[in-house]
């Protein structure tokens, strides 16, 4: 974990919250024994993350890792559009081409931008439950229905995936090129 992950996690603190907010009402609908809840934001690696007790069932396991990120993403998604489409497409800048006055529209959509990014960078589950994810659905000790494991397959490789660059702030300084690419063009 770098120095950068706890900071993220505070600065896009809307994101944070809600994920770990959802992650424990997924547990409660699947039966999913929650550890420690304590604090949704904290300084720790579970920043954003409930810690649970380990459920050897693939269905669980599978879609603990997958509803919170599907409801981030849902949540998240209209803000990161309107914030691109008005910041790139219709070229809302800082300074109002028509008047030449500052634009505070533009700090607006930046806002909205950076809100539905914070539910963005939050969306991958923590690295070691998507690796239990992993591990129960493909590992050696397994009883995974094969037309289970291949309907799995695509979005396991993106959960273990993204929950990597998630936890070495990859995710973040992503979205942080995206909005200054938009800015610039």
């Amino acid at each position: 974990m770098s120095i950068l992950y706890p900071l993220t996690k505070a600065m896009f603190f809307p994101g944070t919250y809600m994920k770990a907010f959802f992650e424990h009402i997924v547990c409660r609908v699947l039966g999913i024994k929650v550890y420690s809840a304590q604090k949704y934001i904290s300084k720790t690696a579970l920043s954003g993350h409930v810690s649970v007790v380990s459920d050897d069932s693939a269905s669980k396991s599978f879609f603990f890792c997958f509803l919170p990120g599907l409801l981030s993403f849902i949540v998240g998604a209209p803000s990161v559009l309107v914030g691109c489409v008005t910041l790139g497409y219709l070229g809302i800048d800082v300074i109002d081409p028509l008047t030449g006055a500052f634009s505070p529209m533009f700090i607006v959509y930046c806002l909205v931008f950076l809100f539905g990014a914070s539910f963005f960078t939050s969306m991958f589950p923590y690295h070691e439950d998507a690796v239990h994810m992993w591990n129960v659905i493909y590992g050696k000790a397994n009883h995974t229905h094969p037309i289970w494991k291949l309907i799995a397959f695509v979005p396991s490789c993106i959960i273990v995936a993204g929950a990597f660059l998630e936890r070495y702030c990859i995710t973040f300084l992503m979205y942080v090129a995206v909005l200054v690419m938009w800015i610039l063009t």
